[in-house]
C-alpha cells in the first residue's frame, strides 16, 4: 500500500471519496493533507496549497474518525508519539497534531481536543539523488549534511541516498525516529533503502544513533532532521569512531546555519565534509553542493 492509498484510508469515507475526485491524475504530486476543524479540506503540492472540496468543512467527527484509524483506536498505544504532536501510521504517512496540551512542569503529558492535522504523504523517488551522487560517493563516502525548509524534499533525498549507499556496499545504519524514513512495519521496511541498510526506527536519534554506533558497527550512520542539541552527542560520537554521518536539517543554506548558535557548531565540529541545499524554483527542487 504506498502513501497516498494509506492516506486516503485514514479518512471518512465521503471525504476519501471527494479527495480521490479532486485529484484524479495528480495523486503522486500531493506532499500533504491539511484537516482543519470548521474548514474546508486542503492540500499541498510542491506549486502551494489549495482546497479540495470548499463546500465540505472538515467536522469534529472527521477528525476523530482520523484518528481512530491512526491509533487503531487505542490512544494508549500511540501515547508517546502523540504528546510529541505526530502519529506515525503504516504506510509510512505521518500525521502532525495541533489541539491543547496539558502537563505540568513545562512538559506535555499529551494533547487533545485536536483542531488540526497534517498528513505528510511520504514518497520514494528513485534516482532524484543520481545529479549529485558523484559528489558525496567518490570510491569513498563524504559525510554530508542536507539542508531545506520544511516541506523542501529533504527526507526524500536522504532515503534515496540511503538506498544509493547500501548499494555501493556500504553498511548503513539508519536512526528513523519517527518511522518516516524507512516506514517499518513489522519489522519490514516499507521503502527501499537498501540491502545493506539496519533500521532502528521509534527510538530518539540520539539514543539510537549511539546504540547503532555500537552495536552495527557502520560505515555510515543516517539520521533525519538534527533539531535540537540533545541530538548532537550521537553526531560527535559518530565523529570520533570514524564513522560516515548523513543527516538533514532546517534551513536556507550554510550561512543561514552559521547564524544560529548550535547549527554553527555542528558545521565547525568538523563532522560534515559536504552540504546539499535544496531550493524550489518554480515548483521543481534544485541541489546545490557545497563543500564546508
Amino acid at each position: 500500500m504506498n502513501s497516498w492509498e494509506s492516506a486516503l484510508r485514514l479518512l471518512p469515507p465521503e471525504l476519501a471519496e471527494r479527495l480521490g475526485e479532486a485529484c484524479a491524475g495528480q495523486e503522486d504530486t500531493i506532499e500533504e493533507l491539511r484537516i482543519r476543524r470548521d474548514r474546508p479540506l486542503c492540500l499541498r503540492t510542491a506549486g502551494g496549497e489549495r482546497t479540495a472540496a470548499p463546500d465540505r468543512p472538515v467536522t469534529d467527527r472527521d477528525i476523530r474518525y482520523v484518528l481512530a484509524n491512526a491509533t487503531g483506536a487505542s490512544f494508549h498505544t500511540a501515547a508517546d508519539t502523540i504528546r510529541k504532536g505526530y502519529i506515525t501510521v503504516q504506510g509510512g504517512c505521518r500525521i502532525g497534531l495541533c489541539g491543547e496540551g496539558t502537563g505540568q512542569n513545562g512538559t506535555v503529558g499529551t494533547l487533545r481536543n485536536i483542531s488540526s492535522l497534517c498528513i505528510r504523504l511520504p514518497r520514494e523517488i528513485p534516482g532524484c539523488a543520481d545529479a549529485l551522487f558523484g559528489e558525496v560517493w567518490d570510491g569513498g563516502f563524504h559525510s554530508t549534511l542536507i539542508i531545506s525548509p520544511p516541506g523542501g524534499g529533504k527526507t526524500t533525498l536522504l532515503r534515496e541516498l540511503v538506498r544509493k549507499l547500501s548499494g555501493e556496499g556500504l553498511r548503513v545504519a539508519l536512526a528513523d525516529e519517527r518511522g518516516e524514513i524507512a516506514a517499518m512495519y513489522q519489522g519490514r521496511p516499507q521503502f527501499d533503502v537498501g540491502a545493506r541498510t539496519d533500521v532502528l526506527a521509534n527510538v530518539t536519534k540520539c539514543q539510537a544513533g549511539i546504540m547503532l554506533i555500537r552495536t552495527m558497527a557502520p560505515d555510515v550512520l543516517a539520521m533525519d532532521e538534527i533539531t535540537a542539541a540533545a541530538d548532537l552527542p550521537a553526531v560527535l560520537e559518530a565523529t570520533g569512531c570514524g564513522v560516515g554521518l548523513l543527516a538533514t536539517v532546517h534551513g536556507q543554506d550554510v550561512p543561514d546555519l552559521r547564524r544560529k548558535p548550535m547549527f554553527s557548531r555542528l558545521l565547525t565540529c568538523g563532522a560534515f565534509e559536504k552540504a546539499v541545499c535544496i531550493r524550489k524554483n518554480r515548483g521543481d527542487r534544485e541541489y546545490q553542493v557545497v563543500t564546508l
